[in-house]
């Protein structure tokens, strides 16, 4: 079987047709799911991260589906992780960072200290059981002790590598294509190196832009 999150709720496909179906989580609304998980250690054992609907658990494979928000607030949950090495803690990735349950997700607490809070996209835990935390300002990851507050800095900035295939007729394109390269390296945030490949004669050079 497959599951799949949608903005139109969880949907499951099943051999041997393999037909999608909508999985009922909550009745009253159109429930968009950003996220799904399974437990490790309990193939029946379904995470749904349901934006702002916060989150939802089953432990029979989607048949019963109960919520869990204590301590989450009004948060919005785009992503959802389960640790690996011990099945009933989660990590939540939200629009107000990252909050970690240790309790199978019968209470949540924020993780870490933010100068500001980031908006998160996706979290992963890692094997040494420390978090990486897609958001708005970067990739950040938290450190390996298993405290449920873990500190998690920034890693910035972003590094983008670049090849501009120019040994055709495109190679005076690819000045017009540096320029926007230059353009977007004022960003303090992200540092571009160019392996520009040039016509004929030209050497092929590297550059940090």
């Amino acid at each position: 079987y497959v599951y799949a999150a949608t903005s139109k709720g969880l949907f499951l496909s099943e051999a041997p047709n393999f037909n999608w179906t909508s999985v009922e989580i909550k009745t009253d609304t159109n429930l968009e799911v950003t996220d799904v998980a399974f437990d490790p250690r309990d193939p029946l054992k379904i995470y749904v991260a349901a934006g702002c609907s916060n989150i939802y658990i089953s432990s029979d494979l989607g048949q019963k589906w109960q919520p869990s928000k204590n301590g989450l607030a009004s948060t919005c949950v785009n992503s959802i992780a389960i640790n690996p090495k011990l099945s009933n803690e989660i990590s939540a990735g939200t629009n107000q960072g990252v909050f970690i349950s240790k309790d199978d997700g019968a209470f949540w607490n924020k993780a870490g200290e933010w100068t500001s809070t980031p908006e998160g996209k996706d979290v992963e835990i890692l094997s040494d059981n420390s978090i990486l935390f897609a958001t708005d300002i970067g990739i950040v990851k938290s450190g390996s002790s298993p405290s449920p507050n873990p500190t998690i800095t920034p890693k910035v900035p972003w590094t983008a590598m670049i090849y501009l295939s120019g040994d055709n007729d495109l190679d005076e394109e690819m000045f017009y294509a540096f320029n926007q390269l230059e353009v977007a390296a004022k960003n303090p945030n992200v540092r571009i190196f160019v392996l520009w490949d040039r016509l004929g004669d030209h050497n092929t050079g590297e550059y940090l832009v």
